[in-house]
């Protein structure tokens, strides 16, 4: 499951932007739904009193246009009541005739011809029928023949009352009408409540799981705040006072606006304390204004602050843009133009709610359906990189409890081969024991024949067994060794031996040798060869010339050993015991040796091998 979520594409900020096309299409259809049919009723009389019943047509009444808001001098009355009047004229032709009403602040009375026919709301304190739309069918029965007149009883509280044009036409389009309206006023937001609220509980659940991640924590509050927007604008009776939920849903927008920015700066890693504590001594001033603030000021004040709330949404929003800009992150893009985005939406829905009350009647808020959307892109987003943030962590631990695992068979194996390499260390020491033993021992005394019996086989024999004896002990303890310094000793060791014999040396080594280290047992077996061929050469060959050929072809190495002495012995003659040995240290470096009759008439030994086979590993030619 973890897998199929991390592997599935981002869809969701397509599908919001084609939400919102949606959304546009249904707005205009709405503006351009008004059929000639349909009559916009935008002017009235109004009465300020406090009677229950529908005063009469003689009293003092004042003409008003609407949208009418109660504010300013003309409204500054006590306590908040009064009525409107619209004369409908003769009957209709259509006596199926409803009246409609885009929004209602706070609550309302209707009358027909004196006959009440519907009411909007009830208790005026804790009704907010402000983004409510309201229908009413006229009964055929009340229509009069010549004048027909329709009066509304509003109330509210102090500086929250307001009336807006009313639509009069045939049921059936005043209901498609009210139907749109409603679905595009109420139904919308209500929509979007629970999920937000969704998204809230899961960051939440999220955050406290892992409390380092507070991005998580900010989102779950932003997300709360906002579904507190949208009922506001879907639900239109509340358990307590206008003013209580006025403090309360003001106080909530600009609580999202903070979180937001919070959010994009947890995100990124880039919030900075001063930052913090400027945004945290906002968010209290903002729940103290609120509560402060008299019933007279409550137009202005959160116009103020939620300028105030923009602009530090602006910030977070521009910061995790130029985030994503500089390290070309796509997601964060994504995420910052949903919240640009979200943004000017948010601008034009406090534009609509303080703009001159002539497009009062029409405002639809944008906010509660783009918002939500984002919050869904952004989920996505946050959900995708935890699921692959855990499979990421899963794929640690697994990767470490194999590495443990390891690490446990590498002690275990340790710990078994302890005692033998206890006992090989052991050995290497007796061994060295002994070379030195026989160096000191028996090389002194092949030392004191060499010089008793200068000039003789016997020296001569006393001179090679003594090399030999170096030999072991040096290649030994000095392991690897590269091949160019092996073959300068070998040629300085044969110069010395056939000079003493009256021989002339000629050494040939091609340029293109690779000087790569050998290992001991090769470098010992080799000497030994050549030490050999010389020794015959010496004793055997009756030559006054000895020839020494060494190349290379690839990883293959030649060496060629030639004199002008007699020659080999007759072809039916066994091998002898130091041509055998020669065979045998051949067959230890895996190589070939052969003898032949040379160019010159004498013996030419020739040997070939494979480098490879005593190279250490990671090793080649330079």
């Amino acid at each position: 499951m973890l897998l199929a979520l991390k592997r599935k594409k981002t869809y969701c900020w397509p599908c919001f932007f084609s939400f919102v096309g949606v959304l546009f299409l249904l707005l205009a259809s709405e503006y351009a739904s008004a059929a000639e049919s349909i009559r916009k009723l935008s002017s009235a009389d109004f009465l300020h009193t406090d009677s229950v019943v529908p005063p009469p047509v003689s009293e003092s009444w004042l003409r008003v246009r609407l949208p009418d808001m109660w504010q300013g001098e003309q409204h500054n009355i006590l306590p908040p009541l009064g009525w409107y009047r619209f004369d409908l004229g003769p009957i209709p032709d259509d006596l199926e005739q409803g009246i409609a009403i885009t929004r209602t602040l706070m609550t309302a009375d209707y009358y027909f011809n004196g006959t009440k026919i519907g009411r909007v709301g009830g208790d005026p304190d804790r009704s907010r029928y402000w983004n409510t739309p309201a229908m009413f069918r006229i009964p055929s029965g009340l229509w009069q023949p010549e004048n027909n007149e329709l009066l509304i009883r509003l109330a509210g509280p102090p500086g929250f009352i307001m009336l807006v044009p009313l639509e009069l036409g045939p049921y059936d389009l005043i209901k498609a009408s009210y139907d749109r309206k409603r679905f595009l006023q109420n139904f919308q937001p209500a929509f979007f409540v629970p999920i937000l609220f969704t998204i809230s509980a899961f960051f939440f659940t999220l955050w406290f799981r892992q409390r380092a991640e507070t991005q998580y924590f900010w989102i779950a509050l932003a997300a709360s705040f906002w579904a507190v927007y949208n009922i506001n604008l879907a639900v239109a009776e509340f358990p307590f006072s206008t003013r209580t939920w006025q403090w309360f849903a003001h106080s909530c927008t600009d609580l999202y606006m903070v979180s937001m920015a919070f959010f994009a700066n947890r995100l990124t890693g880039n919030h900075k304390p001063w930052q913090d504590r400027l945004y945290f001594t906002f968010a209290i001033l903002a729940l103290l204004s609120y509560a402060l603030t008299p019933q007279s000021l409550l137009t202005i004040v959160p116009v103020i602050l939620h300028l105030i709330g923009l602009g530090i949404f602006i910030n977070g929003a521009l910061e995790l843009f130029g985030y994503a800009r500089r390290y070309r992150n796509k997601q964060f893009a994504l995420i910052a133009s949903g919240l640009i985005f979200s943004l000017l939406l948010g601008f034009y829905d406090l534009d609509m709610s303080t703009r001159p009350a002539a497009v009062v009647d029409t405002v639809i808020f944008l906010g509660a359906v783009a918002v939500p959307v984002v919050f869904m892109g952004i989920s996505w987003y946050l959900t995708g990189r935890f699921v692959n943030a855990l499979i990421e962590s899963r794929r640690l631990n697994t990767e470490l409890e194999s590495r443990v695992n390891r690490a446990r068979s590498a002690l275990e194996e340790i710990y078994i081969s302890q005692s033998t390499v206890e006992k090989e260390k052991a050995v290497i020491e007796e061994r060295d024991r002994i070379y030195r033993d026989l160096h000191d021992d028996i090389g002194a005394k092949l030392l004191s024949l060499i010089y008793k019996t200068d000039g003789s086989d016997i020296s001569e024999i006393a001179r090679s067994a003594l090399q030999d004896l170096r030999d072991v002990v040096t290649r030994s303890k000095s392991g690897d060794a590269h091949l160019l310094e092996l073959l300068a000793d070998w040629r300085l060791e044969a110069e010395q031996r056939l000079l003493g014999s009256q021989i002339s040396l000629l050494w040939e080594q091609a340029d293109e040798l690779s000087n790569e280290p050998l290992s001991s047992a090769w470098a010992v077996n080799m000497a030994r060869i050549l030490r050999e061929a010389i020794s015959n050469i010496i004793k055997h060959a009756d030559a006054d010339i000895a020839k020494v050929v060494i190349c290379q072809q690839g990883r293959q190495l030649h060496v060629h050993i030639d004199d002008n002495g007699k020659g080999l012995p007759d072809q039916t003659t066994p091998y002898s015991r130091g041509m055998n040995n020669m065979k045998r240290r051949a067959e230890q470096l895996r190589g070939q040796i052969t003898w032949q009759r040379a160019a010159s008439g004498g013996c030419s030994v020739q040997f070939r091998m494979s480098l490879d086979n005593f190279t250490p590993p990671g090793t080649g030619g330079t």
